[in-house]
């Protein structure tokens, strides 16, 4: 799939595990994944219960996955086409804002930013 990274868009896209994989490669520094979310997401996909909710997928203005890890992991372990709804071209300081129910620690947020040569051990302390 052809994408223009830093026009700001968003579009409804049926990934494929392919394409997940593809956009996994765009992940740099997101927070760990959690093996369990994962696992839970493939049973739904692999059961057919996934439907299209409006969640996005989001890529910033590089190309760098923002917010989407989970689900496109998921989408190539269960080897299952899956309808998402995907934006590109966001600005990076909108990760921010994104997925707030699930509370992402200081190195993550270092990592993420850039300003922090050891995240881990800033977090630590």
């Amino acid at each position: 799939m052809e994408v223009d990274w830093k026009e700001q868009k968003e579009t409804r896209v049926l990934v494929s595990p392919e394409i997940a994989e593809q956009w996994l490669e765009r992940n740099k520094d997101n927070r760990r994944l959690s093996k369990e979310r994962v696992a839970d997401l493939v049973e739904t996909i692999k059961r057919g219960g996934w439907e299209y909710n409006g969640q996005s997928i989001s890529f910033d203005s590089t190309g760098r996955l923002l917010d989407g890890q989970h689900r496109l992991t998921a989408i190539a372990q269960a080897g299952v086409d899956c309808e998402m709804l995907v934006c590109f071209g966001l600005k990076r300081r909108v990760a921010y804002t994104q997925d707030t129910g699930m509370r992402r620690h200081l190195s993550e947020q270092s990592r993420r930013e850039g300003s922090v040569p050891q995240p881990r051990l800033v977090a630590s302390w």
